[in-house]
């Protein structure tokens, strides 16, 4: 069974593959997740540029989801309190990382055809994952 964020993102670019924009505006109006707001504002703005829509729309997410950092920073604070060794912690999530890393270049190593610009294709996505993850706090 497919999640709602696959079928309206599905929805949505068969409306763009057919060019009804005010339909993809409506459908995409009042979404819930970001991925899909970011999308559609690089669409909605395809005359001017893609990537700085999308940009300017991550920066917005960043700033919606920087209203949440205080409650983040008091639970690291009192995680410590609470006998969580946070050193620990990062260390394991650093590990699974960089294991699910390794996995995903192994695996598209393995079935992916490779060339010297594949990064090229990751790039936007890599950068938005990024910026989700907390560039803006810095």
């Amino acid at each position: 069974m497919e999640d709602s964020f696959t079928i309206v993102a599905d929805e949505v670019l068969e409306l763009t593959r057919r060019g009804e924009w005010e339909l993809v505006r409506t459908k995409a109006s009042g979404s819930q997740n970001y991925v899909i707001r970011m999308i559609i504002s690089g669409i909605l703005h395809r005359e001017y540029s893609l990537i700085k829509a999308m940009e300017s729309s991550a920066a917005d997410e960043i700033s919606r989801m920087q209203r949440f950092m205080g409650v983040l920073d008091t639970m690291i604070t009192v995680a410590p309190l609470m006998g969580i060794s946070v050193k620990k912690e990062y260390g394991i999530t650093f590990g699974i990382g960089t294991a699910l890393t390794a996995l995903g270049a192994a695996l598209y190593m393995a079935w992916g055809q490779t060339n010297p610009y594949l990064g090229a294709s990751f790039s936007l996505l890599s950068w938005v994952i990024v910026a989700m993850g907390g560039l803006g706090g810095v």
